[in-house]
């Protein structure tokens, strides 16, 4: 049986660009939601007095809120990824400079 470091193998620049592409995803999400966004204002002023034109506007503004708080979460996710990736990457050259000055490496 193999360890599960055996199995899976990932560079710092692979996760440096899933990340970036991570946040690109929930960047576009956020401007394509805004795109939707307004729609039922716009009905509003057409139909004025009817319940159904309020439930509406409080389904469209809660569905609105609801993709900004996930695209904002998964553009921190994102970021996440590049951070790891930075560290990941200066601990590794760090280690990599100490075992060389013991002559282990």
């Amino acid at each position: 049986m193999t360890s599960p470091g055996e199995r899976v193998h990932v560079t710092a620049e692979e996760l440096t660009a899933a990340g970036t592409n991570v946040v690109e995803i929930a960047e576009q999400t956020q401007r394509d939601a805004s795109g939707f966004s307004g729609t039922q204002d716009a009905i509003t002023g057409l139909v004025r007095g009817f319940d159904l034109v309020a439930a509406g506007a409080e389904c469209e503004a809660s569905w609105q809120r609801a993709i900004d708080v996930t695209a904002a979460k998964l553009a921190l996710d994102g970021d996440n990824l590049g951070v790891n990736a930075a560290n990941y990457t200066a601990t590794e050259a760090q280690n990599t400079a100490n075992l060389r000055g013991t002559g282990s490496w």
